[in-house]
């Protein structure tokens, strides 16, 4: 399956440095341990075809 994710959706926190931003990411991958499933966009960016599993 192909398609378009929103960069708006992998947008990660602005202004976290060293250590706020390592327990941010620690977090993140405690909530989402197979990866944050993001809407998965056709061409036209309304219909959703599926989701997308976004690491970081």
């Amino acid at each position: 399956m192909q398609g378009y994710v929103l960069t708006t959706d992998t947008a990660g926190p602005s202004g976290l440095t060293g250590d706020a931003f390592m327990s941010w990411l620690a977090d993140f991958h405690a909530e989402y341990p197979s990866g944050q499933p993001l809407p998965l966009y056709s061409s036209n960016g309304t219909t959703i075809l599926g989701t997308f599993p976004f690491y970081r």
